[in-house]
């Protein structure tokens, strides 16, 4: 049944799952393919929001993808994707007959209980697509399927963004657990002239221009790192592709949170092994 949830390229289809529970509950979802599997938590109604930043890596092989699931009627979302970089595909999303390309804005209205999924031609980065909405919304973000750093292991990339008003300062970097390649760390601004140094070493500084902007910097398997921006940022984790087949994992990404998100008392949930995924 689950792939009869799956979002169809460009467009808007009633395919959102609500669940409801009358104590609280932790649900964690996984998107499965054979040999190519990404989870994430699933955050509850009361804290997803009106405005995010979407996040994928690049440069990818395949296409870079985000999608948004209301829970109300009647809500009106804008989708503004970042300017072009010089080093950077042109965006290009197609949807009710109009091609939209860096620096426009795509609006779509959200029935209750219905999602709307954006994917680029062409290899395009989608990270720092600004999303508004006049009701809260879940967003999530990542990649069809990319490889990271040098080799050419692959994987698909999926996480729940949290929205900005969720956005922190401070962010322990801990390297994926039982692996040599390392990760590549990406942090988007919220703001303009946001200032972020990552501990090293070496100590690193980072000037981030404008909102939606983003920086990458790699960190051993082998050594922690602190983040450490002047305005609210989001920051996600990327372990890199295996570089032999005794390192049994392909690339992942996940949300790295905020000192002030933290909590005192934590569930953890053991995914089922699924062939290699």
């Amino acid at each position: 049944m689950s792939h009869l949830l799956r979002l169809d390229w460009v467009g808007v289809e009633s395919k959102v799952v609500y669940i409801h529970a009358d104590n609280e509950v932790v649900v964690y979802a996984l998107n499965k393919e054979r040999y190519s599997t990404d989870g994430f938590l699933v955050y509850p109604v009361d804290v997803i929001g009106y405005e995010y930043y979407t996040v994928s890596h690049s440069p990818t092989n395949s296409f870079s993808v985000f999608a948004l699931a209301s829970k109300f009627p009647d809500t009106r979302v804008s989708i503004a994707f970042p300017p072009q970089s010089a080093e950077s595909h042109p965006i290009r999303v197609e949807y009710g007959g109009t091609t939209f390309t860096n620096g426009d804005v795509l609006n779509v209205t959200l029935a209750e209980f219905q999602a709307f999924q954006c994917l680029s031609y062409d290899q395009a980065d989608l990270t720092g697509s600004h999303i508004t909405a006049s009701l809260p919304v879940a967003v999530f973000s990542g990649n069809v399927r990319t490889w990271v750093g040098p080799q050419t292991s692959r994987d698909h990339l999926a996480i729940q963004l949290p929205p900005v008003a969720a956005y922190g300062l401070k962010f322990p970097i801990i390297p994926t657990p039982k692996r040599t390649t390392g990760d590549v760390v990406r942090v988007v601004a919220s703001q303009p002239d946001t200032q972020l140094f990552v501990e090293g070493p070496p100590p690193r500084y980072y000037d981030m221009d404008s909102a939606g902007s983003y920086v990458d910097f790699e960190i051993p398997s082998n050594a922690s790192s602190t983040v450490t921006a002047d305005k609210p940022v989001l920051v996600v984790q990327i372990v890199q592709s295996q570089r032999s087949s005794d390192e049994k994992a392909d690339p992942s990404m996940s949300v790295v949170t905020a000192i002030t998100q933290y909590m005192s008392d934590y569930v953890f949930s053991t995914p089922q092994y699924y062939d290699g995924g």
